[in-house]
């Protein structure tokens, strides 16, 4: 029989779809794999084990406030109660009794406000405050306390309280029975005269069974403060109670506690449609039902949150059942000493007519005045009636034209008599306009944004989907746009023969828009010389599309390609180019997208993109060095039926987060995970601390209940012990722990003052190359009966390596290594020598290779003999 030989040393192509099978004369036919399951592509060359993911926090249940029947509140110091429990900012409490010095006895403490939701079987969770203040001038510490029997009093918040009114939200601990609450001065010094304390709500929350949908966000500040913001949403009530956690995050992190809570207004089922845009420490806010939000971040641990503050809104005469009812205005313009052939000018607010000629007729010189206003930029395109004359006139501007205008002015620019000519003007009815706020909760409100060019662009409102809106030029909140200076504000609305819903803008080479049926590209900068060229005809998914290595990514309507749109130099237009055509079976209608653009470890650009289903794959992208493949993540296995799926993906600073979702018969959790290489598991959990490892007490306190009755897989120092159920800790809320035999607690404790215990959800990277195709005396053999007489694979940094399921050893060059008792599992890098794959004479013979414990992984390439017919 023939025998050939192939070398495969190149795994960038990734894997590629079924369809591909036959195509032996593609170069990426050989630079591909016919699976590739849980391992990324490194640039250098080969693939790697993927990193595993390291268990940040639960997200929080959905929240609601108890309301005023479920509580027993009281203002001790004077005020009304029921306004500070009514969820209306507009009403608010104000004690009645001066603070003044703290004194003795029922003077010691000075009570604000006073809660006891003891007859609930719900307890509190969270407790905000809002616009707390003093009614003048002065400061003082005041204390946010909760209690579980109304006697003994822990502090939960301490503010120094000002005539600046503040807002925070606190969220209790996890193990937190109390029922009392309350807002107080205690301790303090200094006297604060007849002032008083105001505030517009004091409300505590509970969490509910229902879980909420997650999204996260980043929010880089600087380059040692960077966040992560996990958005949870309320109930589906007006107004709802979302909430974000924000953990800051370092790269020496090895533990997340949030360093703030925030309020939002999303419901759950509102969370996923949120964008967010930043600009130093301002991070914005959008939903389309929804005010902007815009959060300040002031310290490393302080953040704040309001609406946007906008300035001069655009108008828009919607002119539909839901607009204003017009008023008309109504002016007289009296002419004094005007001849016949006299010209002159109005003046509307600062916008001056053409040239206006009296007549000799009253009607003529009517119709000249009723034009030349109806043509002024002021004006809509109608609605402008002028009557009388020759000398007086009356002047109705209604419809879309009229609005509460200054009082007009006019003067004489050529006078055939006598140089005394005056024009008067005298209002009998001011205007009320159709036009009204282009976004207000009646319209809903922008739903993408992005700075660009010293302005805040919004991409598309709830109401005007196609449009565009841009900031003044340096002052992102002020949309001025009345005059058409070059500083002003923008408002265009693109026109197409496609479908041009805004989808997201991005602001790259120039303002990039995306639509629903097309690509564009925004030329210009001031109102004047502004722009909207078309570009491509795909249309994009509802997702936000990612800058990487040069190129802007986007999923298409069909929500099975991801296209790369880039600019072509030779066609002098951007292209968009898919770049999952290959791939194309691992697309499939993707929920959210994250870049993570190399890391501390790795020079490589990976896109995560998080499927409908919950799969996800990898595409790893280097232009450059022609780099472009993906692979597929599979979640690390629960041992039951209810497996992870994850839900949405976000980068801070050079770590990637995703959003897990478990789903059992009773309960739906998500948990939030940390994309590592140095963690081999999935929700994984690592203790270095021997406290957490009591000696003599065989077990392993894991400080997480997120794993709590799951099997999971145990490695210690290398080494994959046997699964084991979580078990929970008696009396906590929080904890669960691993029970181990002495032998491994000796094993564990071996290693002087550190521990390295992992816990999680094992996974196996999984390979499998496309159908061998040799070229032999006879020819190609991909569809003809072939065996594989040898293989030779080499491996780096890498153990528990099986072939067909079985385990193959490394053979490792060098010195040889030490003992390996009592001591981690060592990495080897070398050659799996001499192996045939087991699958004997056949059409489809490749082997598939496999880790199925959780050890390291990289293969460099492999090297096949084959014997054909």
């Amino acid at each position: 029989m023939a025998k050939s030989k192939f070398l495969q040393s190149s795994f960038v192509s990734g894997e590629l779809s079924p369809l591909l099978k036959g195509r032996v004369d593609l170069d990426q036919y050989y630079q591909g794999m016919e699976t590739a399951e849980n391992v990324l592509i490194v640039p250098q060359g080969g693939l790697k084990r993927r990193a595993g993911t390291q268990h940040v926090d639960t997200a929080e249940k959905i929240i609601k406030p108890f309301i005023s029947s479920e509580i027993t509140a009281s203002m001790p110091r004077g005020g009304t109660v029921a306004n500070i429990n009514d969820f209306n900012p507009a009403t608010v409490g104000l004690t009645t009794t001066s603070i003044e010095d703290l004194g003795t006895g029922s003077e010691a403490d000075y009570i604000v406000a006073f809660y006891n939701i003891a007859g609930q079987s719900s307890l509190g969770k969270f407790i905000d405050v809002k616009d707390i203040k003093l009614s003048g001038t002065g400061s003082g510490v005041f204390k946010i306390q909760a209690s579980s029997d109304n006697a003994s009093w822990s502090t939960s918040k301490t503010l120094t309280v000002t005539a600046e009114a503040q807002s925070i939200r606190i969220k209790l601990s996890n193990l937190s029975t109390a029922k009392y609450f309350r807002i107080i001065r205690t301790g303090d010094t200094g006297d604060l005269g007849t002032l008083k304390i105001q505030l517009s709500e004091f409300n505590v929350l509970y969490a509910t069974s229902d879980a909420s949908d997650v999204k996260t966000f980043d929010f880089s500040v600087e380059t040692d403060r960077h966040y992560l913001c996990v958005v949870t949403g309320g109930a589906d009530t007006s107004p709802s109670y979302g909430n974000m956690a924000i953990y800051r995050v370092t790269d020496q992190t090895a533990n997340f506690l949030p360093v703030a809570h925030l309020p939002l207004p999303f419901k759950s089922t509102e969370v996923a449609d949120v964008r967010d845009v930043q600009t130093e420490n301002v991070m914005l806010m959008f939903h389309e039902d929804h005010a902007p939000k815009r959060i300040i971040n002031t310290n490393t641990t302080t953040f704040t949150i309001d609406d946007i503050p906008f300035l001069n809104v655009p108008q828009f005469d919607y002119n539909d059942a839901s607009s204003p009812t017009p008023t008309n205005y109504v002016t007289t313009m009296t002419l004094s000493n005007f001849s016949v052939g006299d010209r002159f000018q109005i003046d509307v607010e600062g916008v001056l007519s053409k040239n206006i000629t009296l007549t000799g007729s009253a009607a003529s010189s009517a119709f000249n005045i009723e034009k030349n206003l109806q043509e002024m930029p002021i004006f809509g395109d109608t609605g402008i009636a002028v009557t009388g004359g020759n000398s007086a006139f009356v002047i109705t501007v209604s419809g879309e034209s009229t609005k509460n205008f200054q009082e007009w002015s006019a003067f004489a620019t050529s006078d055939s008599a006598t140089p005394t000519n005056t024009i008067a003007f005298s209002n009998i009815t001011q205007g009320v306009p159709r036009k009204e706020d282009v976004w207000s909760d009646t319209r809903g409100y922008p739903k993408t944004a992005a700075f660009h060019a010293g302005r805040l662009w919004f991409g598309g409102t709830k109401s005007k989907l196609q449009s565009l809106f841009a900031s003044r030029s340096g002052s992102f909140f002020d949309f001025f746009t009345e005059e058409g200076d070059d500083d002003e504000g923008i408002f265009i609305t693109i026109s197409s023969r496609q479908l041009t819903e805004i989808i997201d803008i991005n602001p790259d080479r120039g303002l990039q828009v995306f639509t629903a049926g097309a690509e564009f590209v925004v030329n210009g900068s001031t109102p004047s010389d502004i722009s909207v060229q078309s570009q491509t005809q795909h249309g994009a998914s509802y997702l936000e599309v990612k800058s990487v290595d040069g190129s802007t990514l986007f999923v298409d309507q069909n929500g099975k390609t991801l296209r790369s749109f880039l600019y072509n130099y030779n066609e002098d237009a951007y292209n968009s180019t898919d770049i999952s055509v290959l791939s194309s079976h691992l697309i499939d209608t993707p929920a959210d997208v994250g870049v993570l653009s190399g890391s501390l470890s790795e020079d490589a650009n990976w896109v995560f993109i998080v499927n409908q289903d919950g799969t996800s794959s990898v595409l790893n992208t280097l232009r450059s060095q022609d780099i472009n493949g993906f692979t597929k993540w599979i979640n690390g296995d629960t041992g039951t039926a209810y497996p992870i799926k994850t839900v949405s993906v976000s980068v801070v600073n050079n770590d990637l987060f995703l959003v897990n979702k478990r789903t059992t018969d009773t309960t739906t959790t998500y948990t939030v995970e940390k994309w590592d290489f140095d963690y081999l598991l999935d929700s994984s959990v690592k203790i270095i601390d021997r406290v957490l490892v009591p000696d003599g007490q065989q077990q392993v306190l894991l400080q997480t209940d997120h794993l709590t009755g799951f099997t999971v897989s145990v490695v210690v120092r290398g080494v994959t012990l046997p699964s084991r159920v979580v078990q929970p800790i008696s009396g906590t809320d929080n904890n669960g722990k691993l029970i181990i035999t002495s032998e491994e607690e000796t094993f564990i404790r071996a290693s002087g003052n550190i521990v390295d215990v992992e816990a999680g959800f094992n996974f196996t990277p999984k390979i499998k190359g496309m159908p061998l195709n040799t070229s032999g005396p006879a020819g190609q053999n991909q569809m003809r009966e072939k065996k594989i007489t040898r293989m030779n694979l080499r491996v780096y940094k890498s153990s528990g390596v099986q072939i067909d399921g079985n385990p193959v050893a490394i053979r490792q060059f060098g010195d040889a290594a030490n003992t390996p008792l009592d001591s981690n599992l060592p990495e080897q890098t070398g050659i799996i020598q001499d192996n045939n794959g087991g699958n004997g004479w056949n059409i489809e013979v490749q082997p598939e290779i496999t880790v199925p414990n959780p050890t390291p992984f990289h293969i460099q390439a492999i090297e096949y003999e084959v014997e054909s017919s």
